[in-house]
């Protein structure tokens, strides 16, 4: 059990820095802070977004490293053929849909 833990442990510790918990949403981007560091990203350089509601259902039939409930998945266009940089924001869904019609518009399939 110790080493299960501790792999258990490991992945907490590397998915609570991925998340972004705070975000403010407005028109010309998205202003957050992840591990004490300020982050713009501007709506013009925004690929794609991608949601999927936090029911227990879509947690349990999630795939893993596809789709994450209740995150917003922030995908960056691609710059001289690298991957476009991907960032996570834990979103409620009461959030979700104060969203502004910019966004919603942008998201590809949202998962309800």
């Amino acid at each position: 059990m110790g080493a299960l833990g501790t792999l258990f442990g490991l992945v907490m510790m590397i998915y609570w820095f991925t998340i972004i918990y705070e975000a403010v949403f407005e028109l010309s981007g998205i202003n957050a802070v992840k591990a004490n560091k300020n982050i713009y990203l501007a709506f013009n350089e925004i690929d794609e977004l991608d949601y999927v509601k936090p029911t227990l259902f879509n947690y349990l039939t999630s795939h893993y490293g596809s789709r994450y409930p209740g995150r917003l998945s922030i995908t960056m266009k691609q710059k001289d053929g690298k991957r476009g940089k991907v960032y996570l924001i834990k979103l409620k869904f009461k959030d979700y849909n104060n969203l502004p019609k910019k966004y919603n518009e942008k998201i590809n399939y949202p998962i309800f």
